[in-house]
C-alpha cells in the first residue's frame, strides 16, 4: 500500500485583524541579488530594497525555505537574515517551506536529497523535526513568522 504526506499550501485572502489587506513581497531572492551587485535607488538615493517596499505599503514580506540548495541561497541562514531585515523595518514573515533542495510547485516536488533513501515513517519524523527546527530559529531570533505555507505536493513512500 503507498502511502502519503500530503503537504497542502496556504492561499491568503483574508484581512488582517485592523481589516486592511496583506500586502506583500517575496524577497526570497534578495539576498542573492545583491550579491550579484544589484543596487535599489529611490529618488536618486540607494537605499534597501525592503525599506523602499514597507514606505509603499508592503506590509508582510514572503520568504521561501529549501532544505539543502545547491548554492547559499534559500537555505536557513539567508532566511534567518532575510527575516531579520524585514522584521527591522516592521513587515510581518510569510515562510514558505518547498521541502525540496530546489523549485517545488503541485507539478515537480523532489525530496531534499537528505531525505530520499529515507522511510515512510523516517521521512515523516524528518519533515516535522526540520520544520520545527526552522520556525524555532526564527523564534528564537524573534521573527516568528506570522504565516506559514507549507509546500506543494507530494512526499510518497
Amino acid at each position: 500500500m503507498k502511502r502519503y504526506i500530503l503537504i497542502g499550501f496556504l492561499i491568503l485572502s483574508s484581512f488582517t485583524k485592523s481589516n486592511q489587506f496583506i500586502n506583500g513581497v517575496d524577497i526570497s531572492m534578495l539576498k542573492q541579488v545583491e550579491e550579484n551587485g544589484g543596487l535599489f535607488y529611490e529618488n536618486g538615493n540607494q537605499i534597501d530594497p525592503i525599506q523602499i517596499f514597507k514606505d509603499k505599503g508592503i506590509n508582510t514580506a514572503r520568504i521561501k525555505i529549501w532544505h539543502t540548495p545547491s548554492l547559499n541561497y534559500n537555505n536557513l541562514e539567508s532566511v534567518l537574515e532575510i527575516a531579520d531585515r524585514s522584521s527591522s523595518v516592521g513587515l510581518d514573515l510569510f515562510l514558505d517551506f518547498h521541502y525540496s533542495d530546489t523549485w517545488a510547485d503541485p507539478s515537480s516536488q523532489t525530496k531534499p536529497s537528505a531525505w530520499v533513501d529515507l522511510n515512510f515513517e523516517t521521512l515523516c519524523d524528518s519533515v516535522e523535526q526540520y520544520s520545527r527546527h526552522v520556525i524555532t530559529k526564527l523564534k528564537n531570533q524573534n521573527t516568528f513568522p506570522k504565516y506559514v505555507q507549507k509546500g506543494f505536493s507530494l512526499l510518497s513512500e
